[in-house]
């Protein structure tokens, strides 16, 4: 994959966590991107989230990784719709780390190079 299709695709996946928080009510929050030499992190903080919603994100996010068909799938990512919210996503994301603070919630969303 090419670096602008890689720019593309990080992209599309903080505009997909922003729908995903928006359609699920979420009128504030913060995402963050951070590139390290080994791996992506994007990062959500949140005032606060369910139980509930943070299984479906799991849920939704826990796929096998293939890296080598990646340029196939995220020309799929912004096609979200309420039957696959996350899905594709997940094949992106290689790990999930959820940190609740005294004031906010922080997820993690990994993707190892």
């Amino acid at each position: 994959m090419n670096a602008n299709q890689e720019k593309k695709i990080i992209a599309q996946m903080i505009q997909e966590l922003s729908l995903f928080l928006m359609f699920h009510g979420y009128k504030s929050y913060d995402i963050g991107f951070k590139k390290e030499d080994d791996h992506e992190v994007f990062t959500i903080k949140i005032d606060q989230i369910s139980d509930e919603l943070l299984t479906y994100m799991k849920d939704k996010l826990h796929q096998e990784r293939e890296k080598e068909i990646e340029a196939y799938y995220w020309e799929l990512l912004g096609d979200m719709d309420s039957t696959s919210e996350l899905e594709i996503m997940g094949l992106f994301i290689d790990e999930m780390n959820v940190k609740k603070e005294k004031h906010a919630v922080l997820i993690e969303l990994i993707r190892h190079k």
